[in-house]
This record gives structure tokens, C-alpha cells and sequence, in this order.
């Protein structure tokens, strides 16, 4: 149990969405695709990211930033 004095621990923002034969996560500021090839072998991709609501405040309200992240 937290005393009064204590701050909140941090806790990272991941997310995932399955793609055919593999998996999408997303943070915060990079995503990775992981696919199985037909040989069986996982290749793994890294890219950068930064979301349309964090660039543009009218996109992160309510709703709206559900459907732009659907998008993204």
C-alpha cells in the first residue's frame, strides 16, 4: 500500500493488434511488426512513430482519437 507521499509508478503504454501469421505492438514512440515466414523463421521490423493526435490537439479528443488511432 502507497503512503501519501508516494508517487505513482510509471507504467509503459503497449498495445497490440494480430496480423495475418504474427503480431503488432505499438508504443509510444515505435512499433514492430513480428511475422512468422513460411520457413518457419520470426522476422521482427522496428519503426518509429509518432501519433496524428500528438500532433494536431483537435484529434485527440474523445472519439475522434479513437477513429484516428484505427487509422493509424
Amino acid at each position: 500500500m502507497k503512503t501519501a507521499g508516494e508517487k505513482k509508478e510509471a507504467r509503459p503504454s503497449i498495445g497490440g493488434q494480430a496480423v495475418m501469421e504474427g503480431v503488432m505492438m505499438n508504443g509510444h514512440l515505435h512499433y514492430s511488426v513480428s511475422v512468422r515466414k513460411p520457413s518457419g523463421e520470426i522476422q521482427t521490423e522496428l519503426f518509429d512513430h509518432q501519433s496524428m493526435t500528438e500532433k494536431h490537439s483537435v484529434l485527440a479528443l474523445p472519439v475522434v482519437r479513437g477513429v484516428v488511432r484505427f487509422v493509424e
